[in-house]
């Protein structure tokens, strides 16, 4: 196969080069940005806390989770005021936005 250069032979030393040419066919000309994983994991966090919250264990939900209690509170007070569009993004951190949800 063709030795590839630039953020192809990057893309292609992680996936491969059959796999690297067939992201550049499928996704060729777009703007593509990859979240860091820490947003990916901190969600995940975030609704295990929202799902082990039972109204008075925010100490616990602390320490469990190494946080303030203030941050436990914040973010158990944030999905309460979320909208649909924002619950969708929680719920699937990994979906790129649409421009016509704005």
């Amino acid at each position: 196969m063709t030795k590839l250069d630039g953020i192809y032979g990057e893309l292609a030393a992680v996936v491969g080069e059959e796999n690297a040419l067939k992201i550049a066919t499928v996704f060729g000309g777009q703007y593509i940005y990859f979240h860091k994983l820490d947003r990916i994991e901190r969600a995940a966090r975030n609704e295990a806390i929202v799902r082990e919250f039972t109204g008075s264990n925010h100490r616990a939900l602390a320490e469990k989770y190494n946080l303030s209690t203030q941050r436990i509170r914040a973010i158990v007070a944030s999905t309460k005021k979320t909208t649909p569009a924002q619950s969708e993004e929680k719920q699937n951190p990994m979906r790129q936005g649409n421009l016509l949800e704005l």
